[in-house]
């Protein structure tokens, strides 16, 4: 687990993991900063805060691993362990991550 999440109020005034998105591609599927968005795999699916970001590739979402911490009843982030199908990997054997946009 990230050791910024083991304790929330480490990034107190922060934004907790989000799912960061183009500008274009937020505009063609009607997302908004700050927002949700579910993201959904072969392996799974979670729900988390919008972060529109010129700084994310156009046809990318951009996921921080290291996150989905359970504290106090509530979930801060997704856990993208979650989202990886572990026998979807490429050659080398890193795990693939095919999101398909709802």
């Amino acid at each position: 687990m990230n050791t910024l999440m083991r304790n929330p109020q480490w990034n107190k005034g922060k934004r907790d993991c989000t799912i960061a998105v183009h500008p274009a591609d937020a505009s063609s599927l009607g997302l908004m900063d700050g927002g949700q968005a579910r993201i959904t795999t072969e392996a799974g699916t979670g729900t988390g805060e919008v972060h529109i970001s010129e700084e994310v590739c156009q046809g990318t979402i951009l996921i921080p691993h290291g996150f989905g911490l359970h504290y106090d009843g509530r979930v801060h982030g997704i856990n993208v362990n979650s989202l990886t199908q572990n026998t979807h990997r490429d050659p080398l054997g890193t795990p693939l991550h095919p999101v398909r946009a709802l």
